[in-house]
């Protein structure tokens, strides 16, 4: 952000000399009122912001591209927007699937902790900090009690969730998912165990 313009007013552009303005190339008379920037001379009206074409004066502007922009044109064109707060983005910021983000407004959608910088999960539109997904979302293992995370392959058995590991034949202990077994009781006996 600049805003090192300095503004002369009328008939003080110097002991009554005169110089051409950067902008127009025309004369600036003693009477006319005068900017400098970067040692440049300019007319107040000259001195504009390259979008909305309003003066600048010596208010605060940014320069980019070599084209000064008064700030609520800049803001407009090329400053980031929040995607979950729709405010314009001015200090760093958080970047996800192609969207930006305050870092402020990246938060779980359900316990509103922040999410930046931290592992977290999607589920479907929302995005949940691990704590919030293992208390409402995960699924938990009925041997071990321990979460099966989102991307580790499970057994649904009696409408019992199980690691692979976990689902095991109850006298040998190997594991038997995707394989034929007996049951005995509320005990699961693979084929490979003597009855």
């Amino acid at each position: 952000m600049k805003s090192d313009a300095d503004c002369d007013p009328p008939g003080k552009s110097g002991a009554g000399s005169t110089s051409r303005c950067t902008h127009c190339r025309r004369q600036i008379q003693p009477e006319e009122k005068k900017l400098n920037y970067q040692d440049q001379p300019y007319h107040a009206d000259c001195f504009i912001c390259e979008h909305c074409r309003n003066p600048l004066g010596t208010d605060s502007f940014v320069k980019r591209d070599d084209k000064r922009y008064c700030q609520k044109c800049f803001e407009r064109l090329f400053a980031k927007t929040c995607n979950a707060c729709g405010d314009t983005i001015k200090t760093a910021s958080v970047d996800y699937e192609g969207n930006s983000y305050h870092s402020d407004c990246f938060v779980c959608s359900e316990c509103r902790s922040p999410l930046a910088g931290k592992k977290f999960h999607k589920m479907g539109r929302k995005l949940v900090c691990k704590a919030c997904y293992r208390d409402k979302y995960a699924k938990i293992c009925d041997y071990c009690k321990q979460v099966i995370e989102a991307n580790i392959k499970f057994v649904v058995d009696d409408e019992k969730t199980y690691h692979r590991e976990c689902f095991t034949c109850s006298k040998c202990g190997r594991p038997i998912d995707g394989e034929k077994f007996n049951m005995k009781g509320n005990n699961r006996i693979c084929l490979k165990c003597p009855n």
